[in-house]
């Protein structure tokens, strides 16, 4: 049976971190080049998904002062791009949302099987001014007056500038820990 090492993984988290980095890189740049952002904007969220779950693993694979340092960077990245998670979870569950039995339509805790149409809640009732109607998690962009693109589904929402610079900070952060390991 195959058991690389902590330090494997460590290498290979380091390197994936870098690929999906550039891979949002990628699709930040085509964001800001052309119309067609519904596509890349979802492939810049999944980038950045996997950009923090190499974090992640690289978290858990660093020796222990590293692993420290690097769960406060993740902290950190998560801080600046709040509804990341929130906003990747609709787009790969967008029947679920469709169908009102999305995670976000429903009390923490219950499970997929459990969800109906007619139990779905509001999470934003009453927080503010609607952008969309109530249990819409439709995809959506819009460029901002200092011409940034801000991308979401329903009320979520993702400033494009934002998300890249913090995972470029993060991403940065934890590389400088290559030469330590």
């Amino acid at each position: 049976m195959l058991h690389p090492s902590r330090s494997f993984r460590f290498q290979l988290a380091l390197k994936s971190l870098e690929e999906w980095l550039s891979a949002a890189d990628t699709e930040q740049e085509r964001l800001n080049a052309d119309e067609q952002w519904t596509t890349d904007a979802t492939f810049f969220l999944y980038a950045l998904r996997n950009v923090l779950r190499s974090a992640e693993l690289a978290a858990r694979s660093a020796p222990r002062t590293s692993a420290d340092h690097i769960l406060r960077l993740i902290d950190t990245f998560n801080e600046s791009v709040p509804s990341l998670r929130n906003l990747r979870n609709v787009l790969e569950h967008l029947d679920a949302y469709l169908e009102m039995k999305g995670d976000l339509q429903h009390p923490a805790g219950t499970r997929a099987r459990k969800r109906k149409p007619d139990s779905a809640i509001d999470p934003w009732e009453g927080k503010r001014k609607r952008r969309a109607p109530p249990g819409s998690f439709g995809f959506w962009a819009a460029r901002l007056a200092d011409d940034d693109l801000l991308v979401g589904a329903g009320e979520l929402e993702l400033r494009v500038d934002v998300a890249i610079r913090a995972a470029r900070d993060m991403v940065t952060a934890i590389a400088t820990l290559r030469s330590d390991e």
